[in-house]
């Protein structure tokens, strides 16, 4: 699974072919690698590391990302580079890329920066076998690299082209049932790339994924009908459907929009009984909103104490997350408590800040919006870093406005 790339500067017009490659490899991203080498996806860190030391590769640079991205548990730039490194050195090509990355991108491992050409033309190498032996996973990191000219000359025609490969294995792949394959054959449709551009299409295969196992996908497809995005005729008998799915297959995300559809009526009958099940699901996994709000369900019902405890493990979750180094958690735990927690506040600041210098421009530009107003210069300085890591808006941001001609003397 290679994390989230830097688009580059000297880019910033993003051609078709490196968009061909980042829609599908944003799909496969999302759902991590399960399929894409031996054996089936780790979640957690402990599962990574265990398999990993059973030298599953894939493991090891899944683990990496875990650790470099700071999910899971607090960030460790360190134990990530030893993650990638193994990736790597057993023949791992995403370990490559991401081993890579990491020297480019986090400032801690500036010193190691002139390593990254190397170990990404290794990356491209590899790619290119796995690519070639019909792996189109392989063709789509391959793609990404050459369109971005990381590990040797930049080639956008030629990307496409490779990226294109992907196309009939994606198919295949699909109609055998693959999850991961379905919502990366629906991005191409949905932006018309390498394929006539296709929404009907696009989501047709949404629900295919959804269907056979992707529940991101019954989320994220339940999300565009209801709210009629990408050009889609709003659907919400469709959305509910598609949330219902995702919900039995435990994705808490859909069983928070089930869990709303079914408490206003959205798509079918209101079904307030169904409603606090579907959020009770999803409190269950750990969603920390669903918790609240079967709380105020319970409590409009006359059941203060239930509401309270629901309430209290909404905030446990949350200050469990924030303790995790979830920034966002933080600040939601802040907001939860009656009296302002200035030192949750000061640590999802730090939070962001870490992200953003270890080379996650969302990180930077969370930390810049939070710095907007009490601290324009760090603010700026985020948004510089943020553009350096290729965040167009942040780029926007900080062009300067064009020069307004004078008014003509009367």
């Amino acid at each position: 699974m290679e994390m989230r790339s830097r688009p580059s500067r000297r880019g910033a017009a993003v051609a078709l072919a490196a968009a061909l490659c980042a829609v599908a490899a944003a799909a496969l991203a999302l759902t991590g690698c399960r399929g894409a080498r031996r054996g089936e996806r780790c979640e957690d860190r402990a599962t990574c590391a265990a398999r990993c030391e059973r030298q599953d590769l894939a493991a090891c640079d899944e683990l990496g990302v875990l650790l470099h991205g700071g999910r899971g548990g607090a960030r460790d730039l360190g134990r990530a580079e030893a993650a990638y490194r193994r990736a790597c050195d057993g023949g791992e090509a995403s370990g490559c890329a991401n081993r890579a990355r990491l020297y480019r991108d986090a400032v801690a491992f500036a010193a190691k920066a002139s390593a990254a050409p190397e170990l990404f033309h290794r990356a491209r190498s590899l790619y290119e076998a796995r690519c070639a032996a019909g792996d189109p996973r392989a063709c789509i990191g391959l793609g990404r690299l050459v369109a971005a000219g990381d590990g040797g000359p930049k080639d956008e025609a030629r990307a496409g082209e490779i990226c294109r490969r992907a196309l009939p294995l994606f198919e295949r792949q699909c109609q055998a049932g693959d999850a991961r394959a379905c919502a990366a054959w629906s991005g191409m449709y949905g932006q018309g790339l390498g394929v006539p551009k296709d929404v009907v299409r696009s989501y047709q295969l949404v629900e295919r994924a959804c269907e056979v196992g992707d529940a991101r996908s019954c989320s994220t497809g339940g999300s565009d009908y209801a709210a009629g995005r990408h050009g889609l005729t709003v659907d919400e008998p469709r959305a509910r459907r598609l949330w219902q799915r995702g919900c039995a297959l435990e994705e808490p995300f859909a069983c928070v929009d089930l869990g709303r559809a079914l408490e206003a009526g959205r798509g079918g009958p209101a079904d307030p009984a169904g409603a606090r099940r579907a959020y009770r699901r999803a409190c269950d996994l750990e969603q920390a909103y669903a918790c609240r709000q079967l709380g105020q369900l319970l409590r409009q019902s006359g059941d203060e104490a239930q509401a309270r405890r629901l309430e209290a493990r909404a905030l446990e979750l949350r200050q469990q997350g924030c303790a995790a180094g979830r920034a966002l958690d933080c600040e939601q735990a802040a907001g939860d408590l009656p009296e302002r927690r200035v030192d949750l506040e000061a640590r999802a600041a730090r939070l962001y800040a870490e992200g953003c210098e270890a080379g996650w421009w969302i990180d930077c530009m969370s930390l810049r919006y939070r710095l907007k107003h009490t601290d324009p210069a760090g603010a700026r300085a985020a948004a510089e870093r943020g553009c350096t890591l290729g965040d167009q808006t942040a780029c926007k941001e900080l062009a300067p406005a064009p020069a307004t001609a004078p008014a003509p003397a009367r």
